[in-house]
């Protein structure tokens, strides 16, 4: 009987890992269609801020002037960060971010 339960322990935690790593964050959700616009850029702008590079980030001054260098692309309008920034994860868990940059006007 107390092997069982040893045995039913371990898998448990094996499948707590799995679950885990498997996870779902709440950047990633963001980047998904089901989160709305609003709370998707509320999001993102908090994980982009996190990092030393951008804790200074005013959205209010990057969207228009984003808006301005895709002039004349699909992006011209956006007003979701989703529209022209990704973010993924991979299968070992690493963290791939990136923008698009197709039709940007050039400065």
């Amino acid at each position: 009987m107390g092997n069982r339960s040893g045995i039913s322990a371990v898998m448990a935690v094996g499948l707590l890992l799995f679950s885990a790593a498997c996870a779902t964050n709440d950047v990633e959700r963001a980047f998904g269609s089901g989160t709305a616009g609003k709370e998707s850029n509320a999001v993102i702008i908090k994980y982009c801020m996190s990092c030393h590079t951008h804790q200074s980030f005013d959205a209010a001054v990057h969207i228009p002037k984003a808006q301005e260098s895709y002039a004349g692309s699909a992006n011209a309008h956006a007003t979701e960060c989703r529209a022209c920034h990704t973010y993924s994860v991979t299968w070992m868990g690493d963290e791939v971010r990136g923008t698009h940059w197709v039709g940007v006007k050039e400065p």
